[in-house]
């Protein structure tokens, strides 16, 4: 499918910093991974957190969504 095809002009248009491909916090930069299939357990969004960086990622870091899904989470 083509963007054209997908967006619908009357409804917004989808802007890519709405949907970044990485998460940073504390000096931590990880990326992101997109899955849209209601039925997972992965559904969403998804950082995945090596071990060893796993102490030095704050909880608090988590409290956000990224800016295209907030309305899904209102």
């Amino acid at each position: 499918f083509t963007r054209e095809l997908l967006v619908n002009d009357g409804r917004g248009g989808v802007d890519e910093e709405d949907y970044p491909d990485e998460w940073r916090a504390d000096g931590v930069t990880l990326p992101l991974t997109y899955t849209f299939d209601p039925t997972a357990p992965t559904d969403g969004v998804t950082v995945d957190i090596p071990l060893p960086l796993l102490n030095q990622v704050p909880a608090e870091s988590f409290d956000w969504q990224v800016p295209g899904l907030r309305e899904e989470l209102v």
